[in-house]
């Protein structure tokens, strides 16, 4: 029995350590600690390669400038799970300067699987537009605009 609660307690560690890690890579990536936050993202794909790690690899790649690899990775996670929106989101950012109706088309598959009702991706989106050459802002200012609907607290 006590080797069973040992198993249990160290299964149970090892799944809070898994998320921690990705909330560190994130981290990593917000305070421009970006080897670190790879390390962090690589590590928890080759452990877990689902839509949700393949997802925070692209975005890594992406925000570093390896648009390549961003796009295999969130084309990887779209095949591993197609109702997950932030891959589309992702491939949405990847395809916007050399495919922008492909781009349009990412986002609003994204936009579709949550029925709009997902304040995340909206601002994500949003988010995207401000800072992109072409500053799509009434696209961005629209997608706010439903966010704050969803979330009028925030």
């Amino acid at each position: 029995m006590r080797r069973l609660l040992y198993f249990v307690g160290l299964l149970c560690a090892s799944v809070s350590t898994f998320a921690q890690t990705t909330q560190e890579g994130i981290k990593f990536m917000e305070t421009d600690r970006f080897i670190k936050a790879k390390k962090v993202f690589t590590s928890n794909y080759s452990q877990a390669p689902n839509a949700e790690n393949a997802y925070y690899l692209g975005n890594y790649y992406f925000t570093t400038g390896k648009a390549d690899s961003a796009k295999l990775y969130f084309n990887e996670g779209i095949s591993k799970d197609a109702n997950n929106p932030w891959n589309y989101i992702g491939s949405g950012k990847v395809n916007y300067s050399a495919n922008p109706s492909q781009s349009k088309k990412d986002f609003d598959k994204a936009l579709q699987l949550t029925k709009n009702k997902n304040a995340q991706v909206l601002l994500s989106i949003a988010q995207f537009y401000v800072a992109t050459d072409k500053l799509e802002v009434p696209a961005a200012f629209s997608l706010l605009d439903e966010a704050a609907k969803i979330t009028p607290k925030d």
